[in-house]
Parts: structure tokens; C-alpha cells; sequence
């Protein structure tokens, strides 16, 4: 471990003195993580005498990088974290206060660090959603450096370290299902992940082939579905849904694990409330969908077997649970069809993709997809559900109204290739 940094405390949920103490010595680097999960993020199995049945895991977010063959773990830095290594920002959809759609910036992050603001927020979001019931980490305590400032914006802000607390041991993320090793390669906890998932869930699963991982991954993203609506419910939003950003607890509900940059839709108008709830059902079928365009899916996953067992209709039973079966069926097996035209794409420039020129990973991101009319797309389609089946956050608008709005944003060429998502 490096030398000591030394901490203020930003915010507590916990007043067990222990439990206190365990985590300020991690997050002062005075004692290692059982081992650091993800790129800026240490672990804690706790011990037995402080456990519970909400407390078996400690997640440090912000606490550093992990550390590599060429160098021990380090402290957050004040570099700002370059996500497309030099590539132009990916901004994500957004929604304007007037209810316009437009693109948004992801904020921005150090490297190996976390901005007190987005440390505080994730600790505010956990403990609501506690409380309203939703499937979630739990909050223990905010941790600002005392030394540590990140340069963002014309702004200098402390940086931080945020500590949620899990049901599970370990880091479980989901982006395992979508994991695959050589048999004589296999990872052990990887097979013992997919085994504990099908049984938290309920279901049966070969995980040797393309139909039972995407069986899983169904299952997983149905559950998912009915946190996200939960989520929405208890008044936050923008929360990311890629695989590797859920987990399944031992009930099988989806675990709602990174909430740093989730916000709270009291501080926003209510019309834009609503828009953002279907922004986020949106979000999830995005990020499913860019899960089959990595080589590994690529290699293990035919087309025939992503359309004849999409997942993408288990996110829309989740979310929307008053739809019918064959509705949602024909749903995602247009947004699968889709998916496998982008997948065709992607082999036809695979040659060129896979070599070691510099434009190679800056031609990926347009060659997979067209980014905004995936967008609108998956926009559009969950737009008119909500519509069809309004709930306690009805949308401002018809659906007249919607498709002028997302003409404007795409332009109209791109309007015009919507119905590639839903099948009309």
C-alpha cells in the first residue's frame, strides 16, 4: 500500500464503531481491499462478526487503480480519466428541461477517483432507495481526501471515496453471462457465477452454448426491468444498464450497484421526469444491444440463436409488465434483427478492424451502429408503450408530438429509419 492519506468524513449511515473503522482504514490506504473490482474500485469481504444479511460485501468506489504487472496499485490521481482513449467524447441521449431531445456529456472523472459531488449523490440515492424498497446497495459512508483535487470545468473538487454495502461476497456483474473461456481455460468462478445466477433466478440453463447464456441473460434483464420501473417510481434517474453494471442477489432481483451518477427527479420538472424514466428503459436496451457487438460475442453467439432467443423481449416484460407476450416477442426480435445487421457490418470490416492501425478503434463505434437512431429507436418504442400504459409519471406529450421532437433531434433521414427498431 502507498502512504497513508488522510480523510473527512462526508456523510455516515452506520454507527456501528467496527464497521466505521474497517472502512476508514481501507479508505485511507492504512489496509488493503480484499481485492479491487472494476477500475477505480476495492472490495471488502466483511467479517463474519460484522455481517448481516444486507452486509456481506464492502465496494470502495474511488479508492484508486488496481494494480498491474508494471506497477503496485495507486491513489486517485488528478488526471481526468480519457474513456475513448483520445477519441472524441460518446455522449449519451438526454432530455432538456423544455423536453427537447439532445446529447449530454458524461461527466467528468479522474483517474482511479471519484468527485466528493458524485460521492455524496451515490450515498443520497442508495439510502432512498433503501427505503423505498428498491433492489440496491446499501449506504455506509463518503470519505473526502484531504489532499486530493480533480480540475474539472474551471472548478478544483475534492475527491472522494464512496462505501456501499452488498448481500453478496463478492463483485458479481453480469457481464459474466457474456463471458467465454476456452473449456482447458474455463475460470471457475465465472462457471460458479452463471450456476448461482440460474438458481437465484429460478431457472434452468445450459451455459455451454449461444441459447442458455442468452436464456440468462433474458432472465437477467427481465429482472432488471422491474428494479429500472422501481427505480423510476421512487423519484431517481439515469442509472446505466450495461451488463456490467447489474447484479443478481440471492432473491434474483436485480441489484442496482453504481449510482454515482443517478440523479433525483425532485430537482427537475416533472414533464422532463417521465421522458427521463423511458431514457432509462431506453438505456438498458441500448447497452444490451452493444453487448453483441464485442469479438468475443462476435465469435460465441450466432445470429440465428440471438434472434431465436432474444433477451431483449425479458427487459420489456420487466418494464412493462401489462404488455402482451407476442408484443413484446416482436418487439425484440425486431431490435435483435437489427442488432444482426449492425453484426454483419462489423464482419464485413473485420479485416481492417482487428489490425493494429490507429483508426481501427475509431472506425468501431461507427461502423457497429448508427449511435442516434439507436437512440431514438429504442425511444420511440418504449415512448408509445408508456403512452399506451401511462403510469404515476405520464408522458407531456402524444405521440404525434413525440415524433416531432425526435425529427428534430435526428433529422430526417434518420427519422425515417426508425421503424428498422420497432418492425413497422
Amino acid at each position: 500500500m502507498c502512504q497513508p492519506l488522510t480523510t473527512r468524513v462526508a456523510c455516515s449511515s452506520t454507527s456501528n464503531a467496527k464497521l466505521f473503522a474497517l472502512t476508514r482504514a481501507v479508505a485511507e490506504w492504512r489496509q488493503p481491499p480484499t481485492y479491487w473490482s472494476g477500475g477505480r474500485a476495492g472490495w471488502i469481504v466483511v467479517p463474519d462478526h460484522l455481517a448481516s444479511t444486507r452486509l456481506r460485501g464492502l465496494k470502495f468506489k474511488g479508492l484508486g487503480s488496481p494494480p498491474s504487472r508494471a506497477q503496485p496499485a495507486r491513489i486517485p490521481s488528478s488526471d481526468p480519466y480519457d474513456r475513448w482513449d483520445g477519441q472524441p467524447s460518446d455522449p449519451h441521449f438526454g432530455i432538456s428541461d423544455d423536453g427537447e431531445f439532445c446529447l449530454r456529456e458524461g461527466d467528468p472523472a479522474p483517474v482511479g477517483g471519484l468527485c466528493l459531488e458524485s460521492a455524496v449523490r451515490e450515498q443520497q440515492c442508495s439510502r432512498a432507495l433503501v427505503k423505498a424498497g428498491v433492489p440496491t446497495v446499501a449506504p455506509i459512508a463518503a470519505f473526502s481526501y484531504d489532499r486530493l483535487v480533480f480540475s474539472s470545468e474551471g472548478r478544483r473538487v475534492p475527491l472522494a471515496v464512496s462505501v456501499t454495502a452488498s448481500p453478496l461476497h463478492q463483485d458479481t456483474r453480469c457481464s459474466a453471462i457474456m463471458t467465454f473461456e476456452e473449456p482447458n481455460e474455463r475460470d471457475d468462478r465465472t462457471a460458479r457465477e452463471l450456476d448461482r445466477v440460474c438458481q437465484a433466478l429460478g431457472i434452468s440453463a445450459s451455459s455451454s452454448g449461444a441459447p442458455g447464456r442468452l436464456k440468462i441473460l433474458g432472465a437477467v434483464y427481465e429482472a432488471l426491468g422491474r428494479t429500472l420501473r422501481a427505480f423510476s417510481a421512487a423519484g431517481w434517474y439515469r442509472y446505466s444498464s450495461h451488463p456490467g453494471n447489474v447484479t443478481i442477489d440471492q432473491n434474483g432481483a436485480a441489484l442496482l450497484v453504481d449510482l454515482d451518477s443517478c440523479r433525483d427527479m425532485r430537482l427537475i420538472k416533472e414533464e422532463r421526469a417521465s421522458l427521463e424514466a423511458v431514457r432509462d428503459g431506453m438505456s438498458a436496451l441500448y447497452n444490451l444491444s452493444c453487448t453483441f457487438y464485442s469479438s468475443e460475442a462476435l465469435l460465441h453467439i450466432d445470429d440465428a440463436s440471438l434472434v431465436d432467443n432474444e433477451p431483449f423481449s425479458g427487459f420489456l416484460a420487466g418494464w412493462d409488465p401489462s404488455a402482451e407476450h407476442r408484443t413484446n416477442r416482436a418487439d425484440g426480435r425486431a431490435i435483435a434483427q437489427y442488432v444482426v445487421a449492425a453484426r454483419a457490418r462489423l464482419r464485413h470490416f473485420a479485416a481492417f478492424l482487428e489490425s493494429d492501425l490507429p483508426a481501427a478503434t475509431h472506425l468501431y463505434r461507427y461502423v457497429r451502429h448508427d449511435r442516434d437512431v439507436t437512440y431514438c429507436g429504442l425511444m420511440r418504442l418504449l415512448a408509445r408503450r408508456r403512452l399506451q400504459r401511462p403510469t404515476d409519471l405520464p408522458l407531456p406529450y402524444d405521440g404525434a408530438e413525440l415524433d416531432l421532437r425526435l425529427r428534430r433531434f435526428a433529422g430526417y433521414e434518420r427519422f425515417e429509419r426508425l421503424g428498422e427498431l420497432d418492425g413497422s
